[in-house]
């Protein structure tokens, strides 16, 4: 005999599950006192209400200069040559050398 759980008896199980566990955990965060939080004095202190005005003439006595008065300084980037008769520019020799190294020791792996 093959006895099968019906399926609201399953249903009813699994939520019993939940509505326990849901419960259980309400009441531990309930219940779970959080730790005392420790600020320190220099945080808590009252703000000053005075103004720095020695801060302020520093401030006044800064150069300034105007985006206009600066130069613009272009950057060119590097950028590879290629010609037709097969010269190679040291950046390209060096990694077109270790791709046809790379497929060498592929095709014959031995060991130096």
């Amino acid at each position: 005999m093959n006895k099968k759980i019906p399926d609201k008896i399953y249903t009813l199980i699994l939520t019993t599950i939940a509505l326990v566990s849901w419960v259980f955990f309400s009441v531990y965060w309930a219940v779970k006192k959080p730790l005392p939080v420790v600020i320190s004095p220099e945080i808590t202190a009252p703000i000053q209400e005075s103004v720095d005005t020695e801060s302020i003439e520093k401030l006044k006595e800064r150069k300034y200069f105007e985006e206009s008065s600066l130069r613009t300084i272009e950057f060119k980037t590097p950028t590879s040559t290629y010609s037709n008769n097969s010269t190679l520019t040291p950046s390209t020799q060096t990694s077109e050398i270790n791709a046809s190294e790379a497929s060498e020791n592929k095709n014959n792996p031995t060991t130096e």
